[in-house]
């Protein structure tokens, strides 16, 4: 069996994690396994279902710049102790630089994947994770991308251009997503929505780059034009306090829905009328080809790669600065829109999950192969 070591901030409900769990869930366990290091202690999102799917959890702190040397050392330690891991997969690209230094140092294969574009926030952390993720290039082996921009933005574009670079698409399970009155009258009927009330919806975690205070100022416009409105929004972060604020400061409470963290975004997907996603930045935009196939017609920013728009004509795109005025006109212009069934579209897409997984797999049994051949020649 080979076991692959994925290295993450933590196994939460992030796009990334859904990624790496839809796949996790794909492969053939009797050959290939899935083991984590994370960077924190806390009970993540998908603990629980990694350690049913025979999965291993391993912690260490999170890196910070000034634990450089106890956190370089956590690594060398843990390589030396566990010479069954062959293949690192790292998705923290934060501390990338330090841990697959560390994995070649001991002889393994060191796999970086991007899955974010270039954050456009102006402050001393954004600088400092560029300086700190700029050496990844020179030292990983091979690069993922949710892509090609990703890829991009993180390794450069000599890296993406070569043959060691790869775009894998954030597959999903499409037949979960096709549209289901029944669920969606389930869901609506749970949260006290009447069938006439016009539902805006949104998937993600509360951070900078899912831009939630510019949602809230468009769900405002909508709500000021149509009274029977509704925001639903699905998922956790660290801004979730200063949205809940901002929501109580505009007096839209009774109009807002916090849904948390589920693993069935695609029930909650079939209750909503339309979906807006307004990021400032996104590696591919997971949520918006999720919502496609739920056949929800979608607002978003410029932003978004245009891989995670497919050839269905449910994605309206507009410029942030355009003004929430000009979102809440679109918002209200494709209410009633009917949902379509976009199934053949994620397919041609290629955001099959089954292809994704199979695509991950033939390349862990390809470069462990290769290095297999190369130890050979060598001897």
């Amino acid at each position: 069996m080979i076991r692959i070591l994925h290295v993450i901030g933590s196994m939460g409900s992030g796009g990334a994690e859904a990624i790496i769990m839809n796949i996790y869930r794909q492969i053939d366990r009797s050959k290939i396994q899935f083991d984590f290091v994370v960077h924190t202690k806390k009970k993540a999102f998908y603990d629980d279902e990694i350690y049913a799917l025979g999965g291993k959890i391993y912690t260490t702190e999170r890196y910070n710049v000034v634990n450089y040397f106890s956190y370089k050392r956590y690594w060398e330690d843990f390589f030396t102790k566990h010479p069954e891991y062959q293949i690192i997969h790292g998705h923290i690209n934060s501390s990338a630089a330090i841990y697959l230094s560390s994995a070649k140092k001991h002889g393994r294969i060191a796999v970086a994947h991007s899955h974010a574009t270039k954050n456009t926030e102006k402050s001393l952390k954004a600088l400092v994770f560029l300086l700190s993720t700029y050496p990844i290039r020179y030292i990983a082996d091979y690069f993922w991308g949710c892509s090609r921009k990703a890829g991009i933005d993180r390794y450069g574009i000599k890296i993406v251009e070569s043959e060691r670079f790869h775009v894998l698409k954030n597959g999903i399970a499409a037949e979960k997503y096709i549209y289901n009155a029944e669920i969606r009258a389930k869901i609506r009927k749970e949260y006290n929505i009447s069938d006439s009330t016009y539902v805006i919806g949104h998937v993600g975690r509360f951070t900078f780059a899912k831009n939630h205070a510019f949602l809230l100022d468009v769900f405002m416009k909508i709500h000021q034009i149509e009274p029977d409105s509704k925001l639903v929004l699905v998922g956790k972060g660290e801004l979730e306090d200063y949205v809940k604020k901002k929501v109580h400061d505009l007096q839209l409470e009774p109009a807002v829905i916090f849904v948390g963290q589920v693993k069935n975004v695609f029930d909650y997907l079939q209750a909503m009328d339309t979906f807006i996603f307004p990021s400032v930045f996104e590696g591919l935009g997971i949520s918006l080809v999720e919502a496609q196939a739920a056949g929800l017609p979608c607002i978003v920013s410029e932003n978004i790669q245009k891989e995670a728009k497919l050839p269905c004509g449910l994605v309206h795109t507009l410029n942030i600065y355009d003004g929430a005025d000009v979102w809440a006109k679109m918002a209200m212009k494709l209410r009633g829109t009917e949902r379509k069934n976009t199934f053949l579209a994620l397919e041609d897409g290629g955001f099959n999950i089954q292809e994704s997984a199979q695509m991950l797999v033939k390349f862990y049994e390809d470069i462990l192969q290769n290095k297999i051949d190369s130890m050979v020649e060598i001897k």
